[in-house]
């Protein structure tokens, strides 16, 4: 961990550990939120409470349809979102505008890179490509939560990762990349499933505490609504041997449970997290097909129901999942 120090804090501010913030240079300084307050520092860690952040499925796909989205849901909730998660597939270019808003707007970026092949990756075949997207994270000019591949622990994910050792040597290797490049903002989030750590099979990914500044799970119910801390629970077991501060990286109650259970269970999992002192969440509002037409089982939508939706935005306003007092702001 390369965040030492603690800077001042009052009540209009959160008590972050990190370098004391200089005026954004790419970015700008926009209204109150840690991310308009940081140039190149990686996000700092809460010291109390826990970032809350979404994926928010757009209607449609567009720099406009993406603000949209994010701006709607902030509407919901009553206050802005810590983290603005996004991914990037190789296709895709980074940044847009829709994560430039967000930025200027104070909310972090979690940025889910997806890998195609962790062997070619390794072996720096790609890394003419890699440079310049470390050179376009490093000038976006904002602090940026990095995700090289999430839950590449799958096994449907086996053609791509090919194995743990493979994953491990291509994570390396994208670091040292960044590391010459000079990537000062960036925050390395490692995040397998949940399954994983029941199965056994996520911690052999592992690429050692010197490489990961976040350990991180995606966790979701299947067929019935298990509470989130029994979803969690084998994942924050290991991760307590680390000294990591930890994040959810995805979680969703699917709108095939009932409404009232959908409500319970996110006020359950809030519960939870600060148990277990989770410093990031970051929900899926989303369904799994990216036009929305996914079935009840694969559809977390956070407003496909009214009880839903007012739980979450509770949630968003308690004190834990507020460490930047923006409810209070709002």
């Amino acid at each position: 961990m390369l965040l030492v120090a603690v800077t001042a804090c009052s009540a209009s501010q959160p008590r972050l550990i990190g370098a004391r913030p200089a005026a954004l240079q790419a970015v700008k300084s926009f209204p109150r939120g840690a991310a308009s307050r940081l140039e190149l520092t990686p996000p700092p860690v809460p010291t109390t409470g826990a970032y809350l952040g979404a994926w928010v499925q757009p209607h449609a796909y567009t720099p406009a349809g993406r603000q949209l989205a994010v701006h709607t849901l902030e509407a919901q909730m009553g206050r802005r979102l810590d983290i603005v998660h996004t991914y990037r597939t190789v296709a895709q270019p980074f940044p847009g505008a829709a994560d430039v808003a967000a930025a200027k707007s104070g909310s972090f970026l979690l940025l889910s890179l997806a890998l195609d092949d962790a062997r070619r990756v390794a072996a720096g075949i790609e890394d003419d490509f890699w440079r310049a997207r470390a050179l376009a994270i490093r000038n976006f000019g904002a602090p940026v939560f990095v995700e090289p591949q999430w839950e590449f622990d799958r096994p449907n994910l086996h053609d791509r990762m090919h194995s743990a050792a493979d994953y491990i040597a291509a994570w390396r290797h994208l670091r040292a990349l960044f590391a010459q490049v000079g990537t000062p903002n960036v925050a390395w989030v490692w995040c397998p499933t949940a399954d994983g750590f029941v199965n056994g099979r996520a911690p052999a990914y592992f690429p050692g505490a010197d490489q990961v500044d976040w350990l991180c799970v995606d966790a979701y119910p299947v067929q019935r609504p298990t509470p989130l801390g029994v979803l969690i629970r084998p994942f924050v077991q290991w991760a307590a041997q680390w000294g990591l501060p930890t994040m959810i990286g995805e979680f969703g109650i699917p709108r095939s449970i009932p409404p009232v259970g959908r409500a319970t269970w996110l006020a359950a999992a809030a519960r939870a997290m600060q148990r277990a002192g989770i410093r990031a969440a970051v929900y899926y509002d989303s369904s799994a097909d990216p036009r929305g037409l996914s079935s009840a089982a694969q559809d977390y939508r956070l407003a496909t129901d009214a009880r839903t939706l007012a739980a979450f935005r509770r949630v968003a306003r308690s004190p834990y999942f507020d460490p930047q007092h923006l409810a209070a702001s709002a």
